[in-house]
C-alpha cells in the first residue's frame, strides 16, 4: 500500500481520494467532479495493484490460519471497494460519491470483522452469520447506486472481476 502512496505517477489521485477511507478530508467527500482520462488510467493502475495486493494478502491470511468467515469478510469488502472504484472510473460516480461509498464499505467491513471475530471466539455461529449478512447488505448499499454494466461498444479491461471501460 505504501508503494501506491509513494508512486509519483499516482500523486494526482491522492489530492482527490485516500487509500485510507477514514482519512478522506471534507473537501474530498464534497468533490463533484468525475475522473479525467489521465485519472482513469491511474485508477486502472491502482486497481491492478490493489487486486494483486488482495490476492497476496488472502494467501498470507490463509497461511496464518485465519478463520474462513473472517477471510470472506475481508475479501468481500475488498471486492466491494473494487466495484466502487470501477464505477468511479467508468464515470458513474463523482469523486465525492466514491469517497463516501468507500468510507461506508470500510466502516461496514471493520464492524463485520469485529462482530464476526467476537462471535467466532464465543463459538456463536449464528451471530457470525448475522455479522456476515449485515456486512454484505452494507456493501450492496454502497455499490447499488449504479450498476457496473459495460456498454457494448466500450473497450473494457477486467480488473478484479470488474469492468473498467474507456
Amino acid at each position: 500500500m505504501k508503494s501506491l502512496i509513494r508512486d509519483r505517477s499516482l500523486q494526482p489521485l491522492w489530492k482527490k481520494t485516500s487509500l485510507t477511507p477514514s482519512e478522506a478530508t471534507p473537501a474530498m467527500l464534497a468533490r463533484t467532479d468525475r475522473p479525467s482520462a489521465a485519472e482513469q488510467a491511474m485508477l486502472r493502475e491502482v486497481s491492478r495493484r490493489l487486486d494483486d495486493y488482495r490476492s497476496h494478502t488472502l494467501a498470507l491470511l490463509r497461511e496464518q490460519g485465519l478463520a474462513a468467515p473472517l477471510l470472506a469478510q475481508w475479501d468481500a469488502g475488498a471486492q466491494a471497494a473494487n466495484a466502487l472504484r470501477a464505477q468511479l472510473h467508468n464515470g458513474a460516480l463523482t469523486w465525492g460519491e466514491f469517497n463516501l461509498g468507500l468510507r461506508d464499505i470500510t466502516t461496514a467491513q471493520r464492524l463485520a470483522l469485529a462482530d464476526s471475530a467476537d462471535a467466532l471466539e464465543s463459538h456463536d455461529t449464528e451471530a457470525a452469520k448475522r455479522a456476515g449478512q449485515g456486512a454484505r447488505e452494507a456493501y450492496a448499499m454502497a455499490v447499488k447506486q449504479v450498476s457496473n454494466a459495460a456498454s457494448a461498444n466500450a473497450q473494457c479491461e477486467v480488473i478484479g472481476g470488474e469492468n473498467y471501460c474507456r
